[in-house]
Protein backbone atom coordinates (compact mmCIF):
# COMPACT_ATOMS: atom_id res chain seq x y z
CA UNK A 1 0.00 0.00 0.00
CA UNK A 2 1.24 3.49 -0.79
CA UNK A 3 2.27 5.87 1.95
CA UNK A 4 1.74 9.58 1.38
CA UNK A 5 3.71 12.13 3.39
CA UNK A 6 3.74 15.91 3.23
CA UNK A 7 7.22 17.14 4.00
CA UNK A 8 8.23 20.66 4.93
CA UNK A 9 11.71 21.93 4.13
CA UNK A 10 12.40 22.23 7.86
CA UNK A 11 11.65 18.54 8.58
CA UNK A 12 14.62 16.29 9.21
CA UNK A 13 13.88 12.58 9.38
CA UNK A 14 16.15 10.13 11.16
CA UNK A 15 17.45 6.99 9.50
CA UNK A 16 15.34 5.06 12.04
CA UNK A 17 12.15 6.78 10.84
CA UNK A 18 13.03 6.30 7.16
CA UNK A 19 13.76 2.63 7.88
CA UNK A 20 10.27 2.21 9.35
CA UNK A 21 8.76 3.87 6.26
CA UNK A 22 10.78 1.60 3.95
CA UNK A 23 9.77 -1.49 5.94
CA UNK A 24 6.10 -0.56 5.51
CA UNK A 25 6.42 0.05 1.77
CA UNK A 26 9.57 -1.00 -0.05
CA UNK A 27 7.88 -0.96 -3.48
CA UNK A 28 9.20 2.41 -4.59
CA UNK A 29 9.84 6.04 -3.81
CA UNK A 30 8.39 9.12 -5.45
CA UNK A 31 9.00 12.76 -4.60
CA UNK A 32 7.31 15.83 -6.10
CA UNK A 33 8.09 19.47 -5.41
CA UNK A 34 7.39 22.90 -6.87
CA UNK A 35 10.39 25.10 -7.62
CA UNK A 36 9.41 28.77 -7.45
CA UNK A 37 12.66 29.76 -9.16
CA UNK A 38 11.67 28.14 -12.46
CA UNK A 39 7.91 27.94 -11.84
CA UNK A 40 7.81 24.20 -12.52
CA UNK A 41 6.66 21.07 -10.78
CA UNK A 42 9.48 18.55 -10.54
CA UNK A 43 9.36 14.90 -9.60
CA UNK A 44 11.64 11.94 -9.01
CA UNK A 45 10.63 8.26 -9.02
CA UNK A 46 12.76 5.26 -8.15
CA UNK A 47 12.59 1.58 -7.34
CA UNK A 48 15.34 1.33 -4.72
CA UNK A 49 16.75 -2.17 -4.31
CA UNK A 50 18.00 -1.61 -0.77
CA UNK A 51 17.18 0.42 2.32
CA UNK A 52 20.44 2.36 1.91
CA UNK A 53 19.50 3.31 -1.65
CA UNK A 54 16.01 4.44 -0.53
CA UNK A 55 17.46 6.62 2.24
CA UNK A 56 20.06 8.10 -0.12
CA UNK A 57 17.36 8.92 -2.70
CA UNK A 58 15.15 10.49 -0.04
CA UNK A 59 17.99 12.64 1.29
CA UNK A 60 19.00 13.72 -2.23
CA UNK A 61 15.56 14.56 -3.62
CA UNK A 62 13.28 15.36 -0.65
CA UNK A 63 15.33 16.67 2.23
CA UNK A 64 15.29 20.45 2.50
CA UNK A 65 12.26 20.86 0.20
CA UNK A 66 8.53 21.27 0.64
CA UNK A 67 7.35 18.04 -0.97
Amino acid sequence: MCLLMEIKATNVFSDKFLTSVYNRNSDGLGVAWFDAADGKLHYYKSLPRTLAEAIADFRKYAEGKDC
